[in-house]
């Protein structure tokens, strides 16, 4: 018996933060902001968000579940090659997005004339 069957994919954001199971995509759903055929951003913006979603819910237990949305959307996208250089990446704290550095390094380069 297949567990996903009658259910149709689709859900509210409010749902989706409920039950995020119940939403499975078997590949990225059409978003709106990324209509062309080229997903490189779309698979970025994801990446980003996932661990956007990490930071403001740490203290959820349920945090980790929610945040699953955004995970199956940028694995479906993303080269896996990407995925672990990005990885590395936050890990060391360079990544192109981790929250405070864009300030930080402002400042140092204002600093710096």
């Amino acid at each position: 018996m297949d567990p996903w069957e009658g259910r149709t994919g689709e859900c509210t954001l409010e749902q989706l933060e409920t039950d995020p199971d119940n939403f499975r995509p078997k590949t990225a759903p059409f978003d709106p902001r990324f209509p062309t055929t080229n997903q490189t951003r779309n698979c970025w913006i994801n990446y980003v968000d996932y661990h956007k979603c990490l930071r403001v819910r740490q203290d959820d237990e349920d945090g980790q579940r929610v945040c699953s949305y955004f995970k199956r959307i940028y694995t479906s996208l993303c080269p896996s090659a990407w995925v672990e250089q990005w990885d590395e990446l936050m890990a060391e704290k360079r990544f192109a997005w981790v929250e405070g550095e864009r300030d930080r390094l402002r400042e140092a380069k204002e600093g710096g004339h």
